[in-house]
């Protein structure tokens, strides 16, 4: 988690608004502890490939999507635009 709140911390990973940018550093200085994603015996969900025992929740795969299709959206713009620009979706 280092790199990922010194990026936050930075803003070259944004967070938005302040007050969450802040909720989220937060968040990481508690030392928040690793927890699984997958589990063993159960029929719904996501076989991992490099453990077939062990199936991964499906919102786990719906939040890398997510976050995969932001991203696309981000590169293009910057790609077109000449720079990311900020804008307020309220």
């Amino acid at each position: 988690m280092p790199k990922v709140r010194e990026n936050v911390a930075s803003g070259e990973l944004q967070v938005l608004p302040d007050e969450r940018r802040n909720e989220v550093l937060g968040l990481i200085d508690q030392d928040i502890p690793d927890f699984s994603v997958s589990r063993e015996r159960v029929k719904w969900g996501i076989p991992l490939p490099f453990d077939r025992s062990q199936v991964a929740y499906v919102w786990v795969d719906a939040l890398s999507n997510y976050l995969s299709g932001i991203a696309m959206v981000m590169i293009r713009h910057r790609s077109t635009s000449g720079g990311m620009k900020q804008r307020s979706f309220t």
